[in-house]
């Protein structure tokens, strides 16, 4: 999450600091952390990881199509999900913690470093959505 490894990434310049703060709020820098709160209520399997915790359940990582391992997508007024594709969500989990592609897909939700919508550390944080 420090400046120095975010630089040559879409949170480069002037945004550095932010999304730095970003990452660290979500992860604490920690790449193969797992969610303790993003949690289906179905199976109690996390759904949010790595240094940005992306939420597997909503988003695809790469070229994995993770939602596809969902019944569902777990959202802040529906947790009760459940995995449904194994193999896939393993897949999708070891993406996810793979920093460089964490980083790549926290970019591709980010509209390129200029939207904080969501992450929830940028809200408790009051950092601008627009950004």
């Amino acid at each position: 999450c420090s400046t120095t490894n975010l630089a040559g990434t879409c949170f480069e310049g002037s945004r550095v600091n932010t999304w730095s703060a970003i990452c660290q709020a979500e992860s604490s820098g920690n790449a193969s952390i797992s969610s303790r709160t993003d949690i289906c209520t179905g199976d109690g399997s996390p759904v949010s990881f790595g240094l940005f915790q992306i939420n597997i359940s909503a988003n695809k990582v790469g070229n994995l199509d993770c939602p596809s391992a969902f019944n569902r997508p777990f959202t802040g007024s529906n947790k009760n999900c459940s995995v449904t594709n194994k193999n896939l969500y393993n897949q999708c989990v070891a993406a996810a913690k793979n920093a460089p592609q964490n980083i790549t897909t926290a970019c591709r939700l980010s509209s390129n470093g200029t939207n904080t919508g969501p992450w929830g550390a940028a809200r408790r944080c009051n950092i601008p959505v627009k950004i």
